[in-house]
């Protein structure tokens, strides 16, 4: 994870909550290209919120259920990834993280559809 400020036009990956209405959004940097639906997010409440791109389309899910997916052809080739507000810094609210794996290569697209969460320490 990488928390340089860049430019708001930069494309970096964002996954962030809107603290007024519980909705969790994923940005490329300059856009916003998945936004779910109110109240997705709860507060004071362990969530696993899983984010995967194959072929073009980027999945967000949440607690098992994928609450929305977009075509995302972004090319982020050694760019920070932001995790909690935007890339100005704007639009955020503090988010507690237990864990953040990522995945690259083949093989790594494995939440692209409803799945069961995972439990115990730090599974796939």
């Amino acid at each position: 994870m990488d928390t340089r400020t860049a430019l708001a036009t930069t494309s970096v990956p964002l996954l962030y909550a809107t603290v007024n209405n519980g909705r969790l959004q994923y940005s490329n940097g300059t856009t916003d290209l998945i936004t779910t639906a109110a109240n997705v997010i709860v507060t004071a409440t362990p969530q696993f919120i899983s984010i995967c791109r194959t072929g073009g389309t980027t999945y967000l899910g949440v607690d098992g259920v994928i609450v929305g997916s977009a075509a995302d052809t972004t090319n982020y080739v050694q760019m920070p990834i932001r995790i909690g507000n935007a890339v100005n810094g704007a639009g955020g609210t503090t988010l507690h993280l237990i864990e953040f794996r990522l995945a690259i290569g083949s093989g790594s697209a494995i939440r692209t559809a409803n799945f069961t969460v995972p439990t115990g320490l730090f599974p796939l």
